[in-house]
Protein backbone atom coordinates (compact mmCIF):
# COMPACT_ATOMS: atom_id res chain seq x y z
CA UNK A 1 0.00 0.00 0.00
CA UNK A 2 1.46 3.59 -0.73
CA UNK A 3 1.67 5.89 2.34
CA UNK A 4 -1.09 7.61 0.43
CA UNK A 5 -3.41 4.71 0.86
CA UNK A 6 -1.84 3.90 4.34
CA UNK A 7 -2.80 8.16 5.39
CA UNK A 8 -6.33 7.09 4.32
CA UNK A 9 -6.61 3.66 5.84
CA UNK A 10 -5.60 5.52 8.73
CA UNK A 11 -8.31 8.29 8.56
CA UNK A 12 -10.78 5.83 8.29
CA UNK A 13 -9.74 3.46 11.16
CA UNK A 14 -9.80 7.02 13.18
CA UNK A 15 -13.39 7.95 11.94
CA UNK A 16 -14.79 4.77 12.92
CA UNK A 17 -13.32 4.93 16.64
CA UNK A 18 -14.51 8.08 17.25
CA UNK A 19 -17.99 7.13 15.68
CA UNK A 20 -17.96 4.08 18.46
CA UNK A 21 -17.15 5.85 20.90
CA UNK A 22 -20.49 8.38 20.42
CA UNK A 23 -22.53 4.79 20.29
CA UNK A 24 -24.69 3.95 22.91
CA UNK A 25 -23.15 1.49 25.10
CA UNK A 26 -25.16 -0.28 27.62
CA UNK A 27 -23.66 -1.52 31.19
CA UNK A 28 -24.80 -5.02 30.96
CA UNK A 29 -22.56 -6.33 28.25
CA UNK A 30 -19.09 -6.75 28.68
CA UNK A 31 -16.24 -5.58 26.81
CA UNK A 32 -18.57 -2.97 25.72
CA UNK A 33 -15.81 -0.01 26.77
CA UNK A 34 -13.31 -0.48 23.66
CA UNK A 35 -10.13 0.86 25.87
CA UNK A 36 -9.09 -3.23 25.93
CA UNK A 37 -10.13 -4.40 22.29
CA UNK A 38 -8.49 -0.99 20.54
CA UNK A 39 -4.79 -2.04 22.70
CA UNK A 40 -5.67 -6.04 21.52
CA UNK A 41 -6.31 -4.62 17.83
CA UNK A 42 -4.94 -1.63 16.90
CA UNK A 43 -4.97 -1.79 13.11
CA UNK A 44 -8.69 -1.82 13.29
CA UNK A 45 -9.51 0.39 16.66
CA UNK A 46 -10.95 -2.94 18.13
CA UNK A 47 -14.01 -2.94 16.13
CA UNK A 48 -14.14 -6.93 15.18
CA UNK A 49 -13.98 -7.98 18.93
CA UNK A 50 -16.88 -5.84 19.65
CA UNK A 51 -20.68 -5.60 19.43
CA UNK A 52 -21.55 -3.41 17.05
CA UNK A 53 -23.28 -0.12 18.22
CA UNK A 54 -26.52 -0.70 15.63
CA UNK A 55 -27.23 -4.11 17.84
CA UNK A 56 -28.91 -1.31 20.03
CA UNK A 57 -29.92 1.49 17.86
CA UNK A 58 -33.77 2.10 19.23
CA UNK A 59 -34.76 3.34 15.69
CA UNK A 60 -36.44 1.26 13.04
CA UNK A 61 -35.09 1.11 9.76
CA UNK A 62 -36.50 3.70 7.30
CA UNK A 63 -37.12 1.20 4.59
CA UNK A 64 -37.66 -2.38 4.06
CA UNK A 65 -34.91 -5.09 3.31
CA UNK A 66 -33.97 -4.36 0.22
CA UNK A 67 -34.51 -7.86 -1.21
CA UNK A 68 -31.78 -9.71 -3.29
CA UNK A 69 -32.60 -11.08 -7.05
CA UNK A 70 -31.72 -11.56 -10.17
CA UNK A 71 -33.92 -9.24 -12.32
CA UNK A 72 -32.15 -6.03 -12.65
CA UNK A 73 -29.54 -4.78 -14.77
CA UNK A 74 -25.85 -6.42 -14.92
CA UNK A 75 -23.91 -3.79 -13.44
CA UNK A 76 -22.68 -5.21 -10.49
CA UNK A 77 -18.99 -6.15 -9.20
CA UNK A 78 -18.66 -7.46 -5.84
CA UNK A 79 -14.94 -7.97 -4.29
CA UNK A 80 -14.11 -9.90 -1.92
CA UNK A 81 -11.29 -11.30 0.38
CA UNK A 82 -11.05 -15.05 1.10
CA UNK A 83 -10.33 -14.33 4.90
CA UNK A 84 -12.08 -11.10 5.67
CA UNK A 85 -13.14 -11.31 9.65
CA UNK A 86 -15.89 -8.81 9.44
CA UNK A 87 -17.28 -10.02 6.54
CA UNK A 88 -16.55 -13.78 6.01
CA UNK A 89 -16.47 -14.98 2.42
CA UNK A 90 -19.63 -17.17 2.44
CA UNK A 91 -22.19 -14.86 2.59
CA UNK A 92 -20.71 -12.65 -0.12
CA UNK A 93 -20.78 -15.96 -2.72
CA UNK A 94 -24.22 -16.46 -1.58
CA UNK A 95 -25.31 -12.72 -2.37
CA UNK A 96 -23.45 -13.60 -5.54
CA UNK A 97 -25.40 -16.35 -6.33
CA UNK A 98 -28.79 -14.46 -5.64
CA UNK A 99 -27.54 -11.69 -8.27
CA UNK A 100 -26.90 -14.54 -11.21
CA UNK A 101 -25.61 -13.03 -14.34
CA UNK A 102 -26.13 -9.66 -12.76
CA UNK A 103 -23.01 -9.55 -11.04
CA UNK A 104 -19.25 -10.67 -11.37
CA UNK A 105 -17.52 -11.43 -7.97
CA UNK A 106 -13.73 -10.88 -7.77
CA UNK A 107 -12.15 -13.33 -5.14
CA UNK A 108 -9.04 -11.84 -3.46
CA UNK A 109 -6.80 -14.92 -1.66
CA UNK A 110 -5.95 -12.44 0.98
CA UNK A 111 -6.79 -11.84 4.54
CA UNK A 112 -8.43 -8.62 6.31
CA UNK A 113 -11.50 -6.40 5.14
CA UNK A 114 -11.19 -4.24 2.16
CA UNK A 115 -9.68 -5.62 -0.69
CA UNK A 116 -9.53 -3.16 -3.25
CA UNK A 117 -6.46 -0.81 -3.48
CA UNK A 118 -5.69 -2.30 0.17
CA UNK A 119 -3.28 -5.04 -0.23
CA UNK A 120 -1.97 -4.35 -3.55
CA UNK A 121 -3.02 -6.78 -5.63
CA UNK A 122 -2.59 -6.06 -9.31
CA UNK A 123 -5.17 -8.97 -10.43
CA UNK A 124 -8.17 -7.61 -8.31
CA UNK A 125 -7.12 -3.88 -8.30
CA UNK A 126 -7.04 -4.19 -12.80
CA UNK A 127 -10.80 -5.67 -12.22
CA UNK A 128 -12.20 -3.13 -9.78
CA UNK A 129 -10.68 -0.31 -11.54
CA UNK A 130 -11.92 -1.25 -15.11
CA UNK A 131 -15.46 -1.38 -13.70
CA UNK A 132 -15.19 1.84 -11.98
CA UNK A 133 -13.79 3.49 -15.16
CA UNK A 134 -15.19 2.22 -17.78
CA UNK A 135 -17.79 -0.04 -16.57
CA UNK A 136 -15.75 -3.11 -17.99
CA UNK A 137 -16.98 -5.93 -16.06
CA UNK A 138 -15.23 -9.49 -16.16
CA UNK A 139 -16.69 -11.99 -18.73
CA UNK A 140 -17.38 -14.15 -15.55
CA UNK A 141 -15.94 -14.20 -11.75
CA UNK A 142 -12.21 -13.51 -11.26
CA UNK A 143 -9.66 -15.36 -8.81
CA UNK A 144 -6.77 -13.39 -8.01
CA UNK A 145 -3.97 -15.32 -6.49
CA UNK A 146 -2.28 -13.75 -3.20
Amino acid sequence: MTSYGALKAQRLVLRLAAELDRAPKPSNVPGAPLTGNRARHPLTAGVPANITPCAFWKDRPADPPVRITDRGPADIMVIQNLRDPATPCFGTKKTRAALGQRARMVTVDHGGHGAYLAYGNACGNRAVTAFLRDGRRARQDVYCAG
